[in-house]
């Protein structure tokens, strides 16, 4: 474990359900644009919204990391996950909470830049998108793909 870690934090990744009359890109665009980023509350932060394929649980995963404190960060994960549910075209949503980190903290996992993710960070000046392939030991902070 990371000397750096305090053991209190808490993510969970929701696995979203999407109505069969609606369209997956748009559902997982608004919950993304409703509520991520530096969007929405400030007892939790949802890092992102992936369309994905061949999962039982759902069409979308979204993880969402939650204040520290044990008793908050429940009632901040329900809120995330009625937000969720509120978003036009989710049919239900499947909870699962991180129970350890590897690594530990988790900003030191790895990453991964393509060519035209880094061209794309060096024409915006993004901080951390500026080298592609495997980016390491860290998870750019500011690398809004990875």
């Amino acid at each position: 474990m990371s000397p750096y870690s305090t053991k209190k934090r808490t993510r969970a990744w929701f696995f979203i359900k999407v109505k069969s009359d609606a369209d997956v890109n748009t559902v997982a665009k608004n919950i993304y644009d409703n509520y991520g980023g530096t969007k929405g509350v400030n007892q939790f932060v949802l890092v992102r919204a992936d369309v994905v394929s061949g999962c039982k649980l759902g069409e979308i995963i979204a993880s969402v990391d939650a204040i520290d404190d044990p008793q908050s960060s429940v009632k901040a994960l329900k809120k995330a996950e009625k937000n969720i549910q509120s978003v036009t075209g989710v049919a239900s949503t499947t909870k699962a909470v991180v129970s350890g980190h590897n690594p530990d903290p988790p900003h030191e996992a790895y990453g991964y830049v393509n060519e035209a993710e880094k061209n794309i960070g060096i024409k915006n000046k993004v901080k951390d998108v500026n080298i592609a392939g495997r980016q390491s030991p860290y998870s750019p902070g500011s690398n809004k793909w990875g």
